[in-house]
């Protein structure tokens, strides 16, 4: 007796369970990683407004008498 599993029936329900799986989930995925990108971004645009700050007041001037 010989067991196939590449069947033509097998083949189109396992493409059928993965296009209901990437239809229900990607969305999901999808949203989780774009709040996570944004949270990201907003840090890196603070930190640098804060870096920027404190470079404009840390500069040192030099005050030469003659």
């Amino acid at each position: 007796m010989k067991i196939e599993f590449f069947t033509d029936a097998r083949l189109s329900e396992m493409w059928g369970y993965i296009k209901m799986l990437l239809e229900m989930v990607a969305p999901g995925v999808m949203i989780f990683f774009a709040i996570g990108t944004a949270g990201l971004l907003v840090s890196i645009i603070a930190k640098s407004f804060k870096q920027a700050s404190k470079e404009k007041d840390d500069h040192d001037y030099d005050y030469q008498e003659y």
